[in-house]
């Protein structure tokens, strides 16, 4: 069997003894070119070949899949926006004007020209108690990322909770996941 990664369009063959394992059932595959990690349906007949997924897993019924998302306020140099974080990395920046310019993962469009193009990341990872964590860090922005008023610092990777507000530019940007347990709580 093989699958088609939804970033990058690398195929990726599945191995039989994995199609055989996990027939029918939702997986999560790291993709070896572009390192994202998504979801799929194992479906079909065992082949013999060689994989070419370096990892894989199930959602098991214990983990329920948190999605986090970024809400964008409107101010006076943008509109109000909403962003749902994919599984893996996240990066965030502004929308750039130049048709070959880098993208950021979540493009905000704004006129906020603190905020870099590519200016910082959130990672989705397992977590050890289960379900996920979410994890913010600077990706080396001219400006810095703010998270509840405090800068990042190079190499700082900061676990969000529900509320908190991440400063990219003169930008703020509101964090929330869908699992109650990982709110902030007065």
């Amino acid at each position: 069997m093989n699958v088609v990664c939804p970033n990058c369009k690398n195929p990726i063959r599945l191995s039989g003894e994995i199609i055989e394992k996990y027939k029918g059932r939702m997986v999560q595959i790291t993709c070896k070119k572009c390192v994202k990690v998504f979801s799929c349906k194992i479906e079909g007949a065992p082949k013999i070949d060689d994989a070419d997924h370096t990892f894989i897993g199930t959602n098991f019924p214990k983990f329920k899949l948190e999605s986090g998302m970024l809400e964008v306020p409107e101010t006076f140099s943008n509109k109000s926006q909403t962003f749902v974080l994919n599984p893996g990395v996240n990066v965030i920046g502004r929308c750039p004007n130049e048709a070959n310019a880098p993208k950021a993962d979540h493009a905000i469009v704004t006129k906020d020209t603190f905020m870099s193009k590519i200016h910082c990341c959130i990672e989705q990872i397992p977590a050890r108690s289960g379900g996920f964590d979410f994890v913010l860090y600077d990706k080396g922005s001219r400006n810095k990322t703010w998270l509840n008023n405090e800068e990042l610092r190079q190499g700082d990777k900061l676990k969000l909770k529900d509320g908190d507000e991440i400063k990219i530019g003169h930008t703020i940007i509101i964090f929330s996941t869908n699992n109650p347990d990982k709110t902030n709580l007065m």
